[in-house]
């Protein structure tokens, strides 16, 4: 399961209706972009799994969650979005502390 805690709870992410993503880059005045979440969201993975918990569960927003899956499969896009339920769970494998793989638990 995949997503971020308290620290996350501020962040200002635009999801347009287009399947392209548009506007990755771009965020509101004091906002981050859909891309600095998703590298923040990335590093707080890498913390989370060097400090070697057995099984550590983490839990975020679906906008968060989705930047981080499209990292794994560009293929993961707004319909994918659209069909997150709440909750949802993920198993994410993890190589060289990079979000490599998921499996979508319930989808």
């Amino acid at each position: 399961m995949i997503g971020f805690g308290s620290e996350f709870s501020q962040i200002t992410i635009s999801m347009t209706g287009s399947t392209t993503c548009a506007g990755r880059s771009r965020s509101a005045p004091g906002g981050e972009s859909f891309n600095q979440a998703k590298s923040r969201a990335v590093a707080a993975l890498a913390d989370i799994a060097a400090a070697g918990h057995r099984l550590p569960a983490v839990v975020s927003h679906g906008n968060l969650i989705a930047s981080v899956l499209q990292s794994m499969d560009a293929a993961f896009g707004f319909a994918q979005w659209q069909g997150l339920g709440n909750p949802d769970l993920f198993e994410v494998e993890l190589e060289a502390s990079r979000p490599v793989k998921f499996v979508w638990l319930n989808p």
